[in-house]
């Protein structure tokens, strides 16, 4: 089809802690409702999606490293766009009222 392109294959990546950071938070949750962090888990993933499709849509939060809030849970996803290798860097999803700038000292782990 004339003017059709292939979408893009967008590598997404995580830092460690972040992933660690985002099952705490689903096994908090489900403890304290049962399914809670289930949904949190698929808030994540469907933010991390619109990440994918435009990664360049939200603002630039501190340095390069862009936050996406959720839109049922405090809390947001702090990743870096880097356009030439078409590659995402999950620095932290943090809950947005707990120690707001914990996440800056990961910035030195951001892949060149």
């Amino acid at each position: 089809m004339k003017g059709s392109r292939e979408p893009v294959q967008r590598v997404v990546r995580f830092h460690p802690s972040s992933e660690r950071e985002l099952a705490e938070a689903v096994d908090f949750l489900n403890d304290e409702a049962p399914g809670l962090g289930f949904r949190l888990s698929g808030e994540v993933k469907e933010t991390i999606s619109k990440i994918l499709r435009f990664p360049e849509t939200y603002a630039i939060i501190e340095e390069s490293v862009r936050g996406a809030s959720l839109d049922v849970f405090r809390y947001t996803i702090f990743y870096e766009f880097d356009k030439e290798s078409d590659q995402i860097f999950v620095v932290a999803i943090a809950h947005q009222s707990r120690h707001p700038n914990y996440w800056k000292e990961r910035l030195r782990d951001i892949p060149e």
